[in-house]
């Protein structure tokens, strides 16, 4: 998706950027408008791909949202219009306070790293983006692919988890996350 804004006139990192709350407070719509319409542009797309009713993922919604959400934004600048730059994909996170069940009902009480949105722009996809973004996200988050859980994941998104994390049989919970058996490995019973 192009913008018409050089991202790496606020972005210190080139192709991924992590946001958090503070960081987007201080990113101001009305100064750098390109961040608010990043974001925006890319839930709207996101809802739009998975047939959602509502839109998921708004630079308002994170920055206001009582839970801390981050979003990791991958980009780079445009190969020939220096004032413009190339939204590619975005993934948003946060930590949710889950009751889990596992293949053999046993309850557990986690609050594990989640997968809330993730998309990346339809005139980049198949093309590795996703799963660089997604590996991205797991070292700065200092995580693995086994151990997060995800907010009603596509099939396309765990058709990716199996090719690229090889998680097969996810564990489907009453509340529309998705585990896999892996991530009960080591833990106790609540």
């Amino acid at each position: 998706m192009e913008l018409n804004y050089n991202l790496s006139e606020i972005f210190t990192s080139e192709p991924f950027q992590r946001l958090d709350r503070a960081q987007l407070a201080r990113f101001n719509p009305r100064k750098f408008w390109c961040v608010q319409k990043s974001i925006d542009t890319l839930g709207q797309l996101s809802t739009e791909a998975q047939g959602l009713k509502r839109i998921l993922t708004t630079y308002e919604k994170v920055v206001n949202h009582a839970e801390d959400q981050i979003i990791y934004l991958m980009w780079q600048r445009h190969p020939s219009k220096t004032s413009s730059s190339i939204v590619i994909g975005m993934l948003k996170i946060g930590r949710k306070h889950l009751y889990l069940l596992d293949e053999s009902q046993r309850k557990f009480e986690e609050e594990p790293l989640c997968i809330l949105d993730f998309y990346v722009h339809s005139s980049v996809q198949r093309r590795g983006n996703g799963h660089k973004l997604f590996d991205y996200m797991l070292r700065q988050e200092s995580t693995s692919a086994t151990s997060i859980a995800i907010d009603r994941p596509s099939d396309a998104l765990l058709q990716f988890l199996e090719k690229f994390y090889e998680l097969k049989k996810p564990v489907w919970q009453s509340t529309n996350f998705v585990v896999f058996p892996e991530f009960f490995e080591g833990k106790k019973t609540s």
